[in-house]
């Protein structure tokens, strides 16, 4: 989610695996949560993901977000 802009905040990568410094939500975020509330965009937003054939994963319904609120 840092990496879509929801997120505020920064990857520190260590000897094992990564440190995530998180700031807070982003406007982005924010908007994200907003829409997520609303059962019919997101009914609407899964259905568009399915008929592409793009997988219900939150990744992608993450960036599907993204790219409808900010493209």
């Amino acid at each position: 989610m840092i990496d879509d802009g929801l997120i505020k905040g920064s990857t520190v990568k260590t000897k094992d695996s990564n440190l995530y410094l998180i700031q807070g939500l982003s406007t982005a975020g924010h908007q994200y949560l907003k829409n997520l509330e609303n059962p019919t965009f997101l009914n609407k937003l899964k259905n568009v993901l399915k008929e592409e054939g793009i997988p219900l994963t939150p990744t992608s319904i993450t960036r599907a977000i993204a790219k409808l609120l900010f493209y």
